[in-house]
């Protein structure tokens, strides 16, 4: 039905389709990614800070940084001296909190795979120059946010990070393992939040919420491997 002729200047059509499609492709990226990229990339003029914590020196301070909207979280450092900013880790990341020693930093992730939204948050620790980024513990299955009031405390020693999740309570060891989770409202202690470590780092404090219509706190404890409160 077709000549030799024919069948070849199909095939140099096909080709010249498909080169067309690619060159239409990259100009597309060309003109939308950097549209994307300034409306989501945060400037220090317009950046609202939550989250702030002082590094143990008082050379730094860690925050999380969002646009006046509260979306797009990051983690900043800001250091003391006025010398400058510095992003630590890119957008769906925030409430950092310092080790002890200065040298690490934790926080929480909804950053998934091409820097997607993730349905549950990761508990991640990195270096304060941003490397040795991994994998803490993976939080409960609902979606955390930074208005959520999230707090993260190291132990004293560093080897194990508590945060208060929602009503519960994650301790996880440091270079990643098994957590511990205590459901808070199931507890003598009832739904609590973080408030810090003992000075041996064998147990996590808890301060409770007061029920609807009373007042006061209870201040109770948890035990770090084991998970048994008081």
């Amino acid at each position: 039905l077709f000549c030799r002729g024919e069948l070849l200047g199909g095939r140099g059509a096909r080709k010249r389709g498909l080169l067309a499609g690619i060159a239409a492709l990259g100009v597309f990226g060309i003109v939308t990614v950097p549209t994307v990229w300034a409306h989501v990339r945060l400037s220090p003029g317009s950046a609202v800070l939550t989250d702030l914590t002082l590094s143990p020196s008082g050379d730094s301070v860690f925050a999380t940084a969002m646009s006046e909207e509260g979306g797009s979280p990051e983690i900043w450092q800001i250091h003391s001296d006025g010398s400058g900013i510095e992003r630590l880790m890119g957008r769906l990341t925030f409430a950092p909190a310092v080790s002890p020693d200065g040298k690490w930093v934790a926080y929480l992730s909804l950053r998934g795979a091409l820097g997607l939204r993730m349905d549950s948050a990761e508990l991640r620790a990195m270096r304060v120059d941003g490397s040795g980024d991994h994998l803490v513990a993976v939080a409960p299955s609902y979606v955390l946010t930074p208005y959520q009031g999230n707090e993260i405390f190291f132990s004293p020693d560093g080897w194990y990070v508590a945060m208060s999740v929602w009503r519960s309570l994650l301790i996880a060891p440091f270079e990643g393992g098994k957590p511990t989770a205590v459901d808070l409202p199931k507890s003598p202690i009832g739904p609590a939040r973080v408030a810090g470590w003992t000075a041996d780092g064998s147990e996590v404090l808890v301060i409770s919420y007061a029920a609807r219509g009373e007042t006061g706190s209870t201040l109770g404890a948890v035990e770090a491997t084991t998970g048994q409160t008081h």
